[in-house]
């Protein structure tokens, strides 16, 4: 399938022009390339392709300076091919998993669609395919219906830019606070979503657990989303899901688990250092020490950190407590 230089296909242009065209936003070559970022001549190619071969009763109003049509006209599905269909009933089936009861009627629904796809050439049905194929994913944390109607509503507030105001229990406290926030991004993460915006109460962009908020209301007051945020960039050098103090960790393991860390696909930030003894060194950029000392202690004494002396010192801690629950004599 042919693709653009920003690796959308014709198709996916076709159908955002159509859609654009079909919600009377009268949009014009211009317009659309900077939407599509692509040239105006390929938008040209494209109206053609959609007034020709599609049959589209497609005009240009010069009052209102864009394209309409003249009459009710609908585009056809495209066709999948089965490749496509069981991707979609893959990531249909990982939804299912981490959604919980936000979009059951819904999911049923396409999974019903989807099976009747599946089949429709004798080769491969839903059932089959889920026998073949699983994902094992922590069960959604929370309580299922709550969750579900809060990511509902912080869903329509994130996309409308609307804020909300919510009761929330941190993991330190037993008392609920009331917060206002601007809902940026929602991100699912070891078996929980969490809700990252801009906190009115702490006048800056915090991270939210859904299930710890225990009423929220969508209001009508607007936020404006900030144009210099990014998901990706508020969140670099996290483990997990929790911020923090910026920290340059080292944590050598033994040529017995070295296997298994070379086989891991580095991040940005991460690498690797080779040891004559057949160990490494495994190297980070990270944001807080919180999750990174969790997941160094789950290799036990394969593992030692270097740095940062905070990292380290926490470590002598954690085994002194453990000495001290199995009964074992503490170093000198």
């Amino acid at each position: 399938m042919t693709k653009d230089r920003t690796g959308r296909s014709v198709i996916v242009r076709i159908w955002t022009i159509y859609t654009l065209i079909k919600n009377r936003q009268y949009p014009d070559c211009r317009k659309l390339a900077v939407k599509l970022e692509v040239s105006p001549r390929t938008i040209e190619r494209d109206i053609e392709l959609l007034r020709d071969r599609m049959q589209a009763p497609l005009e240009y109003d010069r009052l209102r300076r864009g394209y309409y049509f003249t009459k009710d006209f609908s585009m056809p599905t495209p066709n999948l091919t089965e490749g496509e269909i069981i991707s979609l009933f893959l990531g249909l089936k990982l939804m299912s998993q981490v959604e919980g009861l936000t979009y059951k009627t819904e999911l049923g629904s396409l999974r019903e669609k989807l099976e009747c796809l599946l089949g429709s050439d004798g080769k491969l049905s839903g059932p089959q395919l889920e026998e073949l194929i699983s994902f094992d994913i922590e069960p959604l944390r929370g309580e299922d219906r709550r969750v579900a109607e809060h990511l509902s509503g912080l869903r329509r507030a994130a996309r409308e830019c609307l804020q909300v105001r919510m009761f929330y229990q941190s993991i330190s406290t037993e008392t609920s606070m009331k917060r206002v926030v601007h809902p940026y991004h929602l991100r699912f993460y070891d078996g929980a979503w969490y809700l990252i915006g801009f906190c009115s109460f702490r006048n800056e962009v915090r991270i939210f657990a859904v299930d710890r908020i225990r009423d929220l209301e969508v209001l009508t007051e607007k936020f404006d989303y900030p144009a210099d945020f990014n998901i990706e960039k508020y969140l670099e050098g996290v483990w997990g899901i929790m911020r923090g103090q910026p920290f340059q960790a080292a944590i050598r393991f033994d040529s017995f688990q070295a296997r298994w860390i070379r086989e891991r696909t580095l991040r940005d930030g991460e690498n690797l250092e080779e040891l004559p003894d057949g160990g490494v060194v495994f190297k980070a950029e990270v944001s807080g020490l919180t999750e990174i000392k969790q997941w160094a202690l789950s290799f036990g004494g394969h593992a030692e950190v270097l740095e940062p002396e905070e990292l380290r010192e926490e470590f002598r801690q954690e085994v002194e407590r453990m000495r001290e629950i199995y009964g074992l004599e503490s170093t000198p």
